[in-house]
This record gives structure tokens, C-alpha cells and sequence, in this order.
């Protein structure tokens, strides 16, 4: 009997990781569609992402930023952690605006 209970407990949980993962990727493209809708409306066109962290390979990571770096003309992450994201990134502290040498010294890409 334990063996079952323990094998329908597994079987719980590796469903309700599916669910809770479907669910968060669904969420951030809305989240992403949310945002790029707004920048149209309203012409945003420069986007700096403040936290942008995390190693970019699960299925859920960048998701919003993908899509809204698509919509910007320029756009820059940071965090406080150096990483490789696939847009133009400085490491800095968002706490700690205006960063040094303010957007003109920075090299980031345009459209």
C-alpha cells in the first residue's frame, strides 16, 4: 500500500509541476503582450529592464523580455550580477539611478 500511496503522491507532484510551469510561461506572454500592446499605445519605444537575473535557460525565463525587446528600438537590462543576456546589458544596482555616464555611454543596440 505505501508503494502505491507514494507512487500516486510522485505522480501528484509531477503533474502539478507541469500545471504550475504551463501556467507561468502563459502568464509572462501575457504579461509580454500586456506591455508591447502599451508601448504601442503609447509610443515607448526605449525600455531599461531593472532585475533582469537568472541564468535565461528555463522555459519561463526572458519570456516578457524576448518580446518586448522585439517592440523597442533600445532597449538595456541590468541586475546586479554579471550575465550574458541576449540584449545589451550593465551590471549595476537599480536602487541606484541614474547609473554613471547616464544611456549616451552606453553601447546598445537600435533599430
Amino acid at each position: 500500500m505505501d508503494a502505491v500511496v507514494k507512487r500516486t503522491a510522485e505522480g501528484v507532484r509531477r503533474l502539478l509541476r507541469g500545471a504550475i510551469r504551463q501556467f507561468s510561461i502563459r502568464n509572462r506572454q501575457n504579461k509580454a503582450k500586456a506591455i508591447v500592446d502599451l508601448m504601442g499605445r503609447t509610443g515607448v519605444r526605449t525600455v531599461l529592464f531593472l532585475g533582469v537575473g537568472g541564468t535565461g535557460t528555463g522555459p519561463y525565463e526572458r519570456i516578457v523580455e524576448a518580446r518586448v525587446v522585439e517592440a523597442a528600438s533600445w532597449a538595456v537590462g541590468s541586475d546586479l550580477l554579471p550575465m550574458r543576456p541576449p540584449f545589451t546589458f550593465v551590471q549595476a544596482d537599480g536602487r541606484r539611478l541614474p547609473f554613471r555616464g547616464g544611456p549616451s555611454t552606453w553601447s546598445c543596440r537600435t533599430r
